[in-house]
C-alpha cells in the first residue's frame, strides 16, 4: 500500500510538472514576441508569469532578467515562488508518512514491540508539518498575482482623486485581494490601495 502511494505520488508530481512546462512555453513565447515587438512591459509580465510556472528554466529567467533591465529595473524574486511549484510533493509526503504511522501502529498491535512504537511516533510527527507547509503553499498558489504594467499611483480609495500613498512603477508585482467597478484592491508588500485595472496583468 505505502509502495501504491509513493507511486501515486511521483505520478502526481511529474503530472502537474509537465502541465506547468506546457503553460509556461506558451507563456514564454508570447513574452518573446512582446520583447522583438519593444513591449517590454507586457513581454516582463509573460515572462514573469511563465516564470512562475517554472522557476527552474534558464532561459526564462534570463529573459525576465532582460526584460527588467530594458525598464530599468531590477529583478527581485521571493524565494517562495522556488517552492511553489512542489506543493503536492509536500501534501503527499504527509499522506506517505501518515500512512506509515498507521501501518507501524497497526503491526504494533500484534507485535508489542517498543521501536514500532516509537516509529509510527516519529512518521506521524512529520506528517504535521507537511501538511501544514502543504497547506500554506496552496495558499500562496491560490493568490492572485498581479503585474504593474505603467506607473499608476497606489490610492486609498477606488476614486481618482482620492489620495496617493505610493507610486506604483512598471515590474512591481502585488497581491490582488479585490474589486470594485473598474478597480482592484491590492496589496505590495504591506502597502495596500486601489488601481484601475488597466494598468495590470494578472499573474495567474
Amino acid at each position: 500500500m505505502v509502495l501504491f502511494i509513493v507511486f501515486l505520488l511521483f505520478s502526481n508530481v511529474q503530472s502537474s510538472a509537465a502541465l506547468n512546462d506546457c503553460a509556461a512555453s506558451a507563456l514564454y513565447e508570447e513574452g518573446v514576441r512582446n520583447y522583438n515587438s519593444g513591449k517590454y512591459e507586457i513581454a516582463a509580465a509573460k515572462f514573469y508569469a511563465a516564470f512562475m510556472r517554472n522557476p527552474f528554466e534558464n532561459e526564462i529567467r534570463s529573459a525576465l532578467k532582460n526584460s527588467y533591465s530594458k525598464m530599468g529595473k531590477k529583478l527581485v524574486v521571493q524565494s517562495n515562488v522556488y517552492i511553489v511549484p512542489f506543493r503536492s510533493l509536500f501534501g503527499w509526503a504527509g499522506v506517505v508518512f501518515l500512512l506509515a504511522s498507521s501501518v507501524l501502529s497497526t503491526i504494533n498491535i500484534f507485535k508489542r514491540k517498543t521501536n514500532l512504537t516509537m516509529a509510527a511516533a516519529l512518521m506521524f510527527t512529520l506528517s504535521l508539518p507537511l501538511f501544514i507547509t502543504w497547506q500554506k503553499l496552496d495558499k500562496m498558489n491560490d493568490e492572485k498575482k498581479i503585474f504593474v504594467l505603467s506607473k499608476t499611483p497606489l490610492r486609498e480609495q477606488p476614486l481618482y482623486g482620492s489620495s496617493c500613498s505610493v507610486e506604483l512603477e512598471p515590474g512591481d508585482v502585488g497581491k490582488l485581494t479585490g474589486s470594485r467597478g473598474a478597480w482592484l484592491k491590492v496589496q505590495f508588500g504591506q502597502v495596500k490601495g486601489w488601481i484601475p485595472d488597466e494598468n495590470i496583468a494578472e499573474l495567474n
